[in-house]
């Protein structure tokens, strides 16, 4: 069984209410949190409709207190067993992005019967996912996807399967505990 774990070592995600993806940009730019990520990439990461939103969290570094970002699992579809996450945190806040991501990918394997959680980015790799990337695979890239900005960048859209999931997760969130302990 897959416990769901809403903290581990000094990262805490707290339940929000949904935003949409301009409410979303608008609280990542408020917070300093969004890492340099537009509205126009935002607009395709994120749901559109507010129906699509199954669960939404405000990252907090729980340290200090200070807001870190937002994760959401949206998309859910329990007959094809998926749902889509997303981890908005500054990627210079590495331990806290790690460590939310890794809490978002586990809340959705604890209270839903899927077989996996996508994750799209237009990243080329799934830093935040570094920490489990033995098991982290790339299901597709659509070249040229997403306008941002004048340019046209990929979409890469990455899995992380349950069994696979359930194989590391114990020792996963023991060494993310360990590294970012609250003192």
């Amino acid at each position: 069984m897959i416990f769901p774990h809403l903290d581990v070592g000094r990262t805490a995600l707290r339940c929000v209410d949904p935003l949409d993806s301009k409410g979303a940009h608008g609280f990542l730019t408020e917070h300093g949190s969004g890492g340099g990520l537009s509205h126009e990439v935002l607009s395709v990461l994120w749901a559109v409709d507010l129906g699509e939103v199954a669960a939404q969290f405000q990252v907090e570094a729980r340290d200090t207190g200070r807001v870190a970002g937002l994760s959401v699992l949206q998309r859910l579809d329990l007959n094809g067993g998926h749902v889509q996450a997303g981890v908005f945190v500054d990627p210079a806040d590495e331990e806290v992005r790690s460590a939310a991501s890794a809490l978002t990918v586990n809340y959705a394997f604890a209270n839903w019967s899927v077989r996996k959680v996508y994750v799209w980015t237009v990243e080329e790799d799934l830093a935040e996912l570094r920490e489990a990337s033995e098991i982290v695979r790339r299901e597709a890239t659509l070249r040229e996807f997403v306008h941002d900005g004048g340019l046209l960048r990929d979409l890469t859209i990455f899995a992380v399967y349950r069994e696979d999931w359930a194989r590391v997760v114990p020792n996963l969130l023991r060494r993310l505990s360990r590294a970012g302990a609250v003192r």
